[in-house]
């Protein structure tokens, strides 16, 4: 299942959640360049439940294995996309989604400094980079 929240202020997408069940392919497989198709082919567990994320704080690249019960998390938080409900999917950008106003944002409208640091437009902030270290 993908999900791609559009950013409350633009219409932009903000960010990509694919929860991929065994033997699925990505959604938008077929844009990809052939590279990261053959790669994703190779990594891909055709027996496994997978997540490709994207998000303003980052992303996973070619995707990851996930187990069954993390996969229910994103499907439920997919279904209902609150802000317990991405806090227990464990993505630390929250997929976009401001907690306090309950807007999903892109990283323009989050206003991400250099530190990781976004400001949504109504004025919550939070980091959005779980690598940055001063």
């Amino acid at each position: 299942m993908l999900f791609q929240p559009k950013c409350k202020e633009c219409g932009l997408r903000c960010s990509s959640i694919e929860v991929l069940g065994p033997d699925e392919l990505a959604a938008e497989r077929e844009s990809w360049p052939q590279e990261r198709r053959d790669q994703f082919a190779k990594r891909r567990s055709p027996t496994s439940h997978y997540l490709i994320y994207e998000g303003p704080g980052g992303g996973n690249g070619w995707g990851d294995e996930i187990p069954q019960e993390r996969a229910a998390l994103f499907l439920a938080a997919i279904a209902n996309p609150t802000p317990e409900a991405m806090k227990a999917c464990g993505l630390y950008d929250s997929a976009g989604l401001c907690t306090q106003c309950r807007e999903f944002y892109c990283p323009t409208h989050w206003s991400i400094s250099a530190t990781g640091y976004g400001t949504c437009p109504r004025g919550h902030g939070k980091s959005l980079d779980p690598h940055w270290h001063p």
